[in-house]
């Protein structure tokens, strides 16, 4: 195992743990045990890779944000980047079909 792959499998435990926790209420070391064999799977499985997740529609305050840039002939392409939007994403968004 590499370092960084030990610190990566570290950042999500933690990560986990913590959300865990916030939505439980429980204490971090009875989640942990419960936790650190998901991360180390993941880790172990998805080291490394990219890996997405479909998103849920946009919230009307970034859908009004866009129409405005839009508005103001900012390109799609820099739109796409300010929002952190794939572009297929913002073309469905705006054909309604998000």
């Amino acid at each position: 195992m590499r370092r960084s792959s030990i610190e990566s499998g570290k950042a999500l435990t933690d990560e986990l743990t913590a959300v865990a926790c916030a939505a439980t209420g429980l204490a971090a070391d009875a989640i942990v045990a419960i936790v650190r064999p998901i991360a180390r799977y993941l880790d172990k499985e998805y080291g490394g890779q990219k890996i997405y997740k479909k998103s849920g529609k946009l919230d009307e305050a970034m859908m009004v944000s866009i129409r405005r840039d839009l508005a103001m002939k900012i390109p799609k392409r820099v739109i796409c980047k300010i929002h952190g939007l794939s572009p297929a994403k913002l073309y469905r968004a705006l054909a309604g079909d998000d």
